[in-house]
């Protein structure tokens, strides 16, 4: 799946040339400016098979037919990545393409003849995993809401699912944003929570606890799928605002110690270890100001932590995995000694965390939409009203193209919001637009869908049930609409006047 991640980065910075004015790149497009036209520097006589890209400083093409005339299908992918000006405008842009393109793709083309367009005769491994091994399971799973089998999670982990986003040096990827949420969207067309656990090792690495080589040892087994994290964030009466979170924990020598309630957290009983958000129980603050810390507390997998209580919420969706109310009761892990520097502004650590975590629901929430188009679509094509296919309808067919815009202008909007993250911009308030549009939209398509199939959508007997319920709860965790709405807005208009 990698080579084809890389290649619909390329199709995307082109259409974002604008905004990267340093990278050129041709895609498999039909454009006028580029039907039929030799490469540059070569007539198209030349027997050489290959482009190369004249002043670009990089020698980087694909295969042609022996005229040299480039055919609509087949694009030459080319960049300024090297020059000095991308460097300088977008350093993390170009350190990135830098290491996962050009590194893998844009060698010699001698060497690597078919290295910049793969064969799109063969199936997409990612696309094969989700159809054939994620969308079974969820189909038998999902009604009598068991949990994700540990084979399938064992299977993403070979994958490299659970490692795109931690660097190469701990046993991952290394790999962006647009990687992880390229994957994110694919797998959430199979089922959401199958999109939503790889955010247990992606995500959770700079959590794990422990030191040294043990530390190492523990985050290259996240990479494989192998040491998963939780999160304990949320409280019975703390949610959108975070920053009041009450759960406690007490400093005792090289230990914390726990108290409070948590709710919320998914994942308790199968990760390998919870990060809790903790208010620090610290006399000498005033009530409510004392600082925050994040304690990782780790545990038998499949258990709860000793000193820690709770049972299952139970919820309309989001099945795959057990989502807990617990309840803390003198629980104590060791302190991290490389935390020091962030004990006190935990909860700043995560809400700056939350932006990769919207892209994230963002290319689920997209996912979902996909899945609910694609089997709308085949449905309306197959079912048989007034003597026609419902799909010659023109109800029917303005739904499905409205439905099939929006998704796609959410899947552009979050191509540019995770170009910005990877190029190791805060976008703040992109991530809380991409958040907010594409999971408004995926309520929208997923109950239009439902629609289209009338009775039968209200069954389980198709998965559209399944999409619609996962995707109502895309608005509210990650933070609900309405607080991207007021970031969105404070980021635009400034925070509100306050008397």
């Amino acid at each position: 799946w990698l080579p084809r991640c890389r290649l619909r980065l390329a199709a995307f910075l082109t259409l974002k040339s604008t905004l990267f004015p340093c990278l050129l790149v041709l895609v498999g497009c039909d454009s006028p400016s580029t039907r039929g036209v030799a490469p540059t520097n070569r007539p198209a006589s030349t027997a050489s098979p290959f482009i190369a890209p004249g002043d670009a400083g990089l020698e980087i093409g694909a295969r042609l037919p022996s005229s040299g005339v480039l055919p609509t299908e087949v694009k030459l992918a080319a960049s300024y990545v090297g020059s000095a000006s991308c460097k300088a405008c977008h350093p993390g842009l170009y350190k990135r393409w830098k290491k996962t393109l050009m590194a893998n793709v844009l060698q010699d083309p001698r060497e690597r003849p078919q290295a910049i367009i793969p064969d799109f005769n063969k199936p997409d491994p990612l696309l094969t995993f989700t159809r054939e091994e994620v969308t079974p399971v969820a189909n038998r799973l999902d009604p009598e809401k068991g949990d994700i089998p540990r084979e399938l999670i064992a299977r993403m982990g070979d994958l490299g699912f659970f490692g795109i986003t931690i660097p190469e040096e701990f046993g991952g990827l290394g790999l962006g944003a647009f990687e992880y949420c390229l994957v994110a969207e694919e797998l959430a067309r199979g089922w959401m929570s199958v999109a939503s656990i790889i955010a247990r090792g992606n995500g959770f690495y700079r959590s794990v606890p422990g030191v040294g080589e043990v530390r190492r040892a523990k985050i290259e087994a996240m990479a494989q799928g192998r040491y998963l994290g939780a999160a304990a964030l949320s409280e019975p009466q703390t949610g959108s605002d975070l920053s009041s979170v009450a759960c406690k924990a007490r400093r005792d020598g090289d230990e914390w110690v726990i108290t409070g309630n948590k709710y919320w957290c998914t994942f308790a009983d199968g990760a390998d270890f919870i990060s809790v958000l903790c208010r620090i129980d610290d006399p000498a603050a005033p009530e409510g100001r004392a600082g925050t810390v994040s304690v990782s507390v780790e545990k038998p997998k499949g258990e709860l932590p000793n000193g820690v209580s709770g049972s299952p919420i139970p919820k309309i969706g989001y099945f795959g995995w057990k989502t807990w109310e617990l309840r803390f009761e003198g629980t104590r892990a060791p302190v991290a000694p490389e935390s020091d520097h962030t004990v006190g502004r935990a909860f700043q650590a995560t809400a700056a965390s939350l932006g990769l975590a919207r892209a994230h629901t963002a290319a689920r929430s997209i996912g979902l939409a996909q899945a609910a188009l694609d089997h709308a679509s085949d449905y309306a094509r197959e079912r048989v009203q007034f003597g026609r296919p419902i799909s010659d309808f023109q109800a029917i067919r303005f739904k499905i193209a409205t439905m099939a815009t929006e998704i796609e202008a959410a899947r552009q909007l979050m191509y540019h919001t995770c170009a910005l993250l990877d190029a190791g911009q805060a976008a703040t308030k992109e991530t809380s637009m991409v958040k907010y549009f594409a999971s408004e939209m995926a309520e929208r398509v997923t109950s239009e869908a439902l629609q289209i199939l009338g009775g039968a959508g209200y069954t389980t007997l198709h998965p559209i049930e399944r999409y619609w319920r996962d995707a109502r709860l895309t608005k509210i965790f990650e933070g609900t609409s309405e607080i991207q709405q007021r970031i969105i807005s404070d980021q635009l208009l400034g925070k509100p006047t306050r008397n």
